[in-house]
């Protein structure tokens, strides 16, 4: 059942179907801290999580945490996660930061 479409400070997550999900608006610090707690309670439960990043509109180094922290957890618990459409400025944080080989990305 999908949840609720829920804003955190500018920054949506919305479940399409049953593990996939779409990430919209700005990805920054001030709805990090949400946005992960609202990641961690909608991915419990699911193998395989894929998120739709193609409408992130701005993202920042705590956004990038943010996902970075998902990939952790997603790894600790056994699950597959993904992220779709990675958008340039999250792709070159990651660069920058040399995290970039931590952050899969789906390549379809």
């Amino acid at each position: 059942m999908p949840l609720p479409a829920e804003a955190v400070a500018g920054c949506r997550l919305d479940e399409e179907s049953a593990g996939r999900y779409r990430l919209s608006g700005d990805l920054g610090f001030i709805a990090a801290a949400d946005l992960l707690q609202r990641g961690r309670a909608a991915f419990a439960g699911h193998r395989s999580v894929r998120i739709d990043l193609s409408e992130v509109s701005d993202a920042d180094s705590a956004g990038l945490a943010v996902l970075l922290q998902w990939v952790r957890e997603a790894r600790r618990e056994g699950r597959d996660l993904l992220f779709a459409h990675l958008p340039k400025r999250l792709a070159d944080l990651a660069r920058i930061s040399g995290v970039s080989d931590f952050v899969p990305v789906a390549r379809d």
